[in-house]
């Protein structure tokens, strides 16, 4: 079929099969003209997470979804860290409001008493005074046996009343000061060893204790040290803790604890009869 410039004639069904074969070759192939350089496009995209998509060879979906996945469980790991920070500084200022609360009632009874002992608010020897809402006074045996005597402050059976500052374990050490006009030895510091402290359920208002008392000696040879064991007691409607005799001397050992200070108690050796101290000390918790 030849087709010459300027005719306006159709084409005959002939050519029109001639042309729908050329337009089907052509979609077939891609649209490349024969000859012409053929070229591949390819998309390259920044992100890892989607780049290539998985479609074709070398995509990188699988991969880019880890990195995706890391980062954020990354993200989460650090902010439970800021949290978990937070928290424990919340934690730590608690605590130590909790401390100061603690540190301030306890001084604010320091104070009550001292003031109490000033107004003239006492008991006579042997007895608990209760606090001055109940203005009453209780047998010291009465003090931290389980039952509450003190009406009003429940005071004979506070916690920190009833609190043993001299338990086993512990040790405290004291020098000597003053004239020592009683002992024998002549010793310059004491050291208090609690071996043992046992409560009874039956009678529990006062706590029996066993320890090392450990004389120290200043001698021509140098230095020496006695050890004494004794027996005694914690008394906690008075804060004393009361050694017996442990030669025949008759003299005893008391230590008197502060109601806020229990890292320290002041010390006497006394007659055991008489309960007249002769020489005075202060122990010092270790």
């Amino acid at each position: 079929v030849t087709i010459t410039a300027g005719d306006t004639r159709l084409p005959t069904p002939d050519m029109r099969s001639l042309l729908a074969c050329i337009l089907a070759v052509l979609a077939v192939s891609g649209g490349v003209v024969p000859n012409s350089p053929k070229t591949q496009q390819s998309c390259v995209c920044k992100y890892d997470g989607y780049g290539g998509g998985g479609h074709g060879p070398g995509g990188t979906f699988g991969h880019g979804k880890r990195s995706i996945l890391e980062a954020r469980l990354n993200m989460q790991e650090a902010r439970i860290t800021r949290i978990d920070d937070f928290l424990k500084k919340v934690s730590d200022a608690m605590n130590t409001g909790a401390e100061k609360r603690n540190d301030i009632v306890l001084s604010h009874r320091d104070i009550t008493r001292r003031v109490r002992g000033l107004e003239g608010y006492s008991c006579p020897e042997g007895q608990f005074f209760c606090g001055k809402n109940d203005r009453a006074c209780i047998g010291n045996l009465l003090v931290c046996d389980g039952n509450p005597d003190c009406l009003e402050s429940g005071l004979d059976e506070d916690e920190n009343t009833c609190h043993n500052p001299a338990q086993s374990g512990f040790t405290f050490k004291g020098t000597i000061n003053g004239v020592d006009l009683c002992t024998k030895r002549k010793p310059k510091a004491f050291t208090f060893i609690m071996t043992s402290v046992r409560k009874y359920k039956f009678f529990s208002s006062r706590l029996p204790i066993t320890a090392n008392v450990v004389v120290h000696l200043n001698t021509e040879d140098g230095e020496e040290t006695n050890t004494l064991q004794v027996t005694g007691y914690y008394y906690p409607a008075e804060k004393t803790l009361f050694f017996y005799p442990p030669e025949d001397d008759r003299l005893a050992f008391t230590c008197v604890f502060e109601d806020t200070k229990e890292d320290h108690c002041h010390g006497s050796i006394i007659h055991e009869q008489s309960k007249t101290p002769c020489l005075d000390f202060t122990m010092f918790k270790e």
